[in-house]
């Protein structure tokens, strides 16, 4: 499939179905489709059946409703050493061996945002990409022990083409000053997506509503400017972040595996 054609009807693919259709947002994947492989199985009736975008050694999104609608052999399949697979297809890979196998859940939020107010005692304060990237990291490394987050990574973010700094936003404590929550997400304005990137809070201020608060505050932040908005994350974290997603209007059952052999 010629580049445009593909891009297309992902695209169109993505639009109606974008938690099945790729593993993560769209821009991830559209910064490098020309160097990709898109195939798109169709039904009798003209409807997606089956779904794989790969390159040369990694299979980066793999979906398919039966096994004779996979656009993938399953001796094909055997030579990636990573592989991201929808849920409804991962019995094809049964009997190959994986080191890592990590499940990912990703949900979808559409209509108007949930009745979350900052609370009490607490304020929103907007981001600073330009001096903020060092506490950025280090509210992530607290919230994720063993996580090695750099200033530079977080830096990198703003470079991203969906960047919109209004999307990023602290919550302090009013009398303190302190940083307690964090949250980060992205605007594809040619998708109308809105994706939430980092929702942090603390350890010893979760419990507090905090993390509503800040998923709300972005959700009311990306009314009228997107169509819907997605998030995914860890589905066996012992966190349980879906719990907090779907509180906040988040539907879906979709999951992904990361594969790797």
């Amino acid at each position: 499939m010629d580049g445009l054609k593909q891009r297309s009807k992902l695209v169109e693919l993505y639009r109606k179905y974008p938690c099945r259709t790729l593993p993560n947002a769209y821009w991830k994947t559209e910064n490098k489709l020309e160097d990709l492989e898109v195939r798109i199985q169709k039904d009798s009736f003209g409807d997606a059946s089956g779904l794989a975008v790969w390159d040369k050694d990694q299979v980066l999104a793999l979906w398919c409703r039966k096994r004779v609608d996979c656009p993938l052999s399953r001796r094909k399949l055997a030579t990636f050493s990573f592989i991201l697979v929808h849920d409804d297809a991962l019995s094809l890979l049964n009997g190959f061996i994986f080191d890592r196998r990590e499940p990912y859940f990703r949900i979808i939020h559409k209509g108007d945002p949930p009745f979350y107010n900052c609370p009490p005692q607490h304020h929103y304060e907007a981001v600073n990409p330009e001096t903020d990237p060092k506490a950025i990291a280090e509210m992530i490394r607290a919230c994720y022990p063993g996580s090695t987050m750099t200033d530079e990574e977080v830096r990198s973010w703003a470079d991203h083409p969906v960047y919109d700094p209004s999307l990023w936003v602290w919550v302090r404590e009013t009398a303190t000053g302190r940083r307690v929550g964090l949250g980060i997400a992205e605007l594809d304005p040619k998708i109308r997506e809105a994706s939430l990137e980092w929702i942090q809070v603390l350890p010893d201020e979760q419990g507090k509503g905090l993390g509503k608060a800040i998923v709300a505050e972005i959700l009311r932040r990306v009314a009228g400017r997107a169509s819907f908005t997605t998030v995914s994350g860890r589905e066996d974290n012992l966190t349980h972040p879906e719990r907090l997603y779907r509180r906040c209007g988040f539907t879906g059952s979709d999951v992904w595996w990361l594969l790797v052999k």
